[in-house]
């Protein structure tokens, strides 16, 4: 570029510094001032996805944040408000929605992509190049073009609006490798009160640059999330269908880009729009596989996967707390919700415990997390808090944390990614049974605690059932199992008793042999299971061999034979046959 007299801009400055103030050009008379710029810039063509729907409460919070009475706190900078969230929850389609609706309500609206330092210079730098007329990116300076910028909205009447999108590396750390993409976002944020900024974000940091309420965005409401699968499947969904495809974003966590990625699958294979049950099924069984699906940038205006996305996350929290990632993976192996912090606080250390210490059961699940330390109330306090900031967890009213579903799959599912990561997953399993061999032994004979942890014992069972176990750990695995399923049992929850102890009495069987004590014993209480479900046949059949079996092996006089006894007699009583439940209880006695 050249001012009037023919020097180019790129000489005046290498001759003279003194020619940019603040990053303000100084023409000297010679040449124009710097242009009253009104319209909008984004480096990329900004557009709502054809699919958006829109998230009225969200979209009227974030109206309210930004036109409420200003400076009630006397602050006379820049209104800042953060919107954050879960990656993959809709944080940018939200914001460009309300930039593309309230944009001529500004002098001029600046969006800035902030999901690394050198995005963020290059739309200052263009920024700086529109505001003043110039070209040449090299000509100018990244600190005189972000002051230059500054200054222009300082010196100017208006109202102005910059939207940094994807700001999540503003966060330091000790790491050297995180230090190397850290964002100062307050550098490039113009501190006066003619401007708005919107800052969305996954980072925990967020919430301090402003005392302006964060707009959280979570899981979509039902109908939206509804709204949303129909518009990507473009399926005018009916009837069944409708039944349907509620259940389908009930199980995708009612996640924005987890419906629009799954809509998307289902408009692109005709077989499922026919039946769209056949999806659900499918989901079920190649969840990582969808999950790992990559967006269509056209169509989703997004450039990561679901689980790319928090992978990221995952690593920013590893580079932040080590022991926040490795808790949250053994998250992943109870219940996403009422996830409540005594459940994690270790016991008094009674007979019973260093018993079953001793023989293996007992493994110390904080071995793998804390390296051994028994951590107290406010170490586990710091991994949620970690977690929480991450929207890893969210805080419940209840007094507990709770997971999003998503995730909490894909906390198990990412320990499956490649072979090689089968030890770390072997590396979680006892630590969760010990945890909630653990829990059950301070529960007691509580039942309000013990029924508290009904759901943390199926989710661990669940995963732990499907883990790659070697035969040390399944010994270990039906030892606690059996303490699992006499609580269920003790509780009345004959139907998840039934899985977990089928599963002890099968494993068992298979390592020890039809005649081993354990085998007959775990048969014995799978009979058990079978009668307080009413199955009484199968339940009598079973009591049937296993009073054979221990008669034969024990003989009549042993009290495990008497007991056996005793069950069949209450088995046949309560099939009705009480002839022969009497002799049983005589022949017992």
């Amino acid at each position: 570029m050249e001012d009037s007299s023919g020097r180019s801009y790129k000489n005046l400055v290498a001759r003279d510094h003194a020619l940019i103030v603040a990053g303000d050009i100084i023409y000297n008379n010679q040449g124009p001032p710097p242009r009253d710029y009104k319209g909008s810039y984004s480096y990329s063509f900004l557009r709502v996805v054809a699919t958006f729907v829109q998230r009225p409460s969200l979209h009227d919070n974030l109206q309210k944040q930004l036109t409420r009475e200003r400076f009630q706190d006397n602050n006379q900078g820049s209104r800042v408000v953060v919107v954050c969230g879960l990656g993959g929850t809709g944080k940018s389609q939200l914001v460009l929605s309300y930039f593309q609706q309230h944009r001529w309500e500004y002098t001029a609206s600046f969006w800035i992509e902030a999901g690394r330092k050198e995005t963020i210079e290059r739309d200052f730098l263009r920024v700086y190049h529109l505001l003043f007329d110039v070209t040449g990116q090299g000509d100018v300076k990244i600190e005189d073009a972000v002051l230059g910028v500054k200054k222009w909205v300082v010196e100017r009447e208006g109202r102005w609006l910059f939207v940094f999108d994807g700001a999540d590396s503003i966060d330091r750390t000790k790491s050297d490798k995180n230090l190397n993409n850290y964002v100062n976002i307050e550098h490039f944020i113009p501190d006066t009160p003619s401007v708005d900024v919107i800052l969305t974000t996954r980072s925990p940091s967020a919430e301090g640059l402003t005392p302006v309420e964060v707009v959280k965005v979570g899981e979509m409401e039902a109908v939206e999330a509804t709204a949303l699968f129909q518009k990507c499947s473009k399926m005018d969904c009916k009837g069944h269908d409708k039944a349907t495809v509620n259940k389908i974003v009930g199980e995708l966590g009612f996640l924005a880009l987890a419906v629009s990625l799954s809509g998307t699958y289902v408009y692109n294979t005709p077989r499922l729009k026919l039946d769209l049950q056949e999806y659900l099924d499918e989901y079920r069984t190649r969840r990582k596989e969808i999950l790992a699906e990559m967006p269509t940038w056209l169509v989703h205006q997004y450039g990561d996967s679901v689980l790319t996305t928090w992978e990221t996350t995952f690593e920013a929290v590893t580079q932040q707390c080590d022991q926040a990632s490795k808790f949250l993976t053994l998250l992943g192996f109870i219940n996403f919700d009422d996830i409540f912090i005594d459940l994690f606080l270790p016991i008094s250390q009674d007979n019973s415990y260093e018993q079953n210490k001793e023989d293996g059961a007992g493994v110390v699940w904080y071995n793998r997390i804390f390296g051994g330390a028994e951590p107290d109330m406010y170490t586990i306090e710091k991994c949620f808090r970690v977690l929480q900031s991450y929207g890893l967890l969210q805080w419940k009213p209840e007094n507990s944390y709770a997971m999003h579903k998503l995730v909490h799959a894909w906390v198990f599912d990412r320990l499956h990614i490649e072979d090689q990561r089968r030890y770390v997953l072997r590396s979680y399993v006892l630590p969760s049974l010990s945890l909630l061999f653990n829990a059950i032994s301070k529960a007691g004979h509580t039942p309000k605690a013990r029924q508290r942890l009904v759901p943390h014992i199926m989710a661990n069972f669940e995963a732990v059932s499907k883990a790659d176990l070697q035969d040390l750990d399944i010994e270990i695995a039906i030892r606690l199992f059996k303490t699992s399923g006499d609580l269920l049992s003790n509780e009345g929850r004959w139907i998840e008793a039934y899985g977990i102890r089928k599963f002890v009495y099968f494993k068992t069987l298979a390592m020890r042999g039809g005649d081993h004590r354990q085998t007959i014993s775990a048969m014995g209480d799978l009979a058990n299971t079978l009668g307080g479900q009413g199955k009484l046949e199968e339940a009598a059949a079973m009591n049937k061999e296993v009073l054979e079996k221990r008669k034969r092996i024990l003989g009549k006089e042993h009290l495990n034979t008497i007991s056996a006894m005793n069950n069949l007699a209450v088995t046949l009583g309560n099939q009705g046959k009480l002839e022969e439940a009497a002799a049983m209880k005589r022949e017992a006695s």
